[in-house]
């Protein structure tokens, strides 16, 4: 018979997940993530969103800067936090 150490962490974090699928401003299908260094936004709401930050955030793949941001729908976008 093998032994195997007992497992330390589950193989699924219920935090991370909750985080992932929280709603954003009460939009269903508008889903935010946010890191130290910005956040991550995937829209699948059925029609494009327009989300608004409290500061000035950077969308990476149009490089414009705003405290508000269009999301297409069935699309997603990276933004940094202006330094």
């Amino acid at each position: 018979m093998i032994r195997r150490p007992p497992r330390s962490t589950p193989l699924y974090s219920s935090a991370a997940s909750d985080v992932y699928k929280r709603q954003y401003q009460g939009i269903d299908g508008l889903f935010i993530r946010e890191f130290t260094n910005g956040y991550v936004v995937y829209n699948r709401s059925g029609s494009a969103q327009e989300i608004t930050f409290q500061h000035e955030i950077q969308a990476v793949s149009q490089g414009h800067s705003s405290n508000t941001h269009l999301v297409a729908d069935m699309d997603g976008e990276i933004f940094w936090l202006n330094s």
